[in-house]
């Protein structure tokens, strides 16, 4: 569920359940759960507004109010995206906000699963190929996004194989 809506995710893999970059992992659904609960979505896309000192982490309230006021667009991208689970979440919880959500990933197995469950949820996000180990990559998302994204989001991102790059790519985008 998301914002009160029950989303379909298709996968694949069920014969190797979390050997496959096209199955909802559970690290995957808790993030998914998250970027969709209000307040939590409100507070992470309250950050886009860090300039306004009068909102702190702890005031939903005021949140609320400045959140009422944004007028700019607030830009997320999900890495390794899988099914896109986190990344229709995210455009769900972000609700009436104007947004643009990007999934991503490197596996074209993964695009292809996710551009298939954003279609069967008739949502309006882009899935695109982003490679964190490619330089041009990153500068060729950062660029189609209009400049850095607001806020990026990644469950089970194997760590242990990305530890080295993973900030780095962080700071690109």
């Amino acid at each position: 569920r998301a914002g009160g809506r029950l989303l379909t995710v298709e996968q694949d893999g069920w014969l190797r359940p979390f050997d496959a970059s096209t199955v909802l992992w559970p690290a995957g659904y808790l993030l998914a759960t998250w970027a969709a609960t209000t307040p939590a979505n409100r507070l992470w896309a309250h950050m886009r507004l860090r300039d306004d000192e009068a909102c702190e982490s702890d005031a939903t309230d005021r949140h609320e109010e400045s959140l009422a006021s944004l007028n700019d667009t607030i830009s997320v991208l999900e890495l390794g995206t899988g099914v896109g689970a986190v990344a229709m979440a995210a455009a769900i919880g972000l609700g009436e906000l104007q947004s643009v959500v990007t999934a991503s990933d490197a596996a074209a197995t993964s695009l292809a699963t996710a551009t298939a469950n954003v279609a069967i949820n008739g949502l309006a996000i882009a899935v695109r190929k982003l490679d964190w180990g490619d330089d041009e990559d990153l500068a060729a998302a950062v660029s189609a996004n209009g400049g850095p994204f607001d806020l990026v989001l990644g469950a089970a991102l194997q760590f242990e194989k990305w530890e080295k790059r993973l900030p780095a790519a962080l700071a690109a985008l």
